[in-house]
């Protein structure tokens, strides 16, 4: 996602129906993974034509991110 093209192709390619599916087994089972996609929101968070995507609760699913969220931390 480092460039715009990127972050707009992967928005364009149903990227946060991924990721929904992503946080709800793999992202809990495995913490690189996790990690990965976290970063990856937090970088499409910085574009206009990705707010869509983090406003429809059917696609982006807030309570498994704040649940992958917690038990990274209760980890440490």
């Amino acid at each position: 996602m480092k460039t715009n093209e990127l972050a707009k192709d992967f928005i364009d390619a149903n990227g946060f129906e991924l990721f929904s599916k992503l946080l709800e087994k793999e992202c809990i089972d495995d913490y690189q993974i996790a990690y990965n996609v976290i970063c990856t929101l937090w970088v499409l968070s910085y574009h206009s034509f990705a707010a869509p995507g983090f406003e429809d609760f059917r696609v982006f699913l807030s309570i498994p991110f704040i649940f992958i969220v917690h038990a990274n931390w209760e980890g440490w």
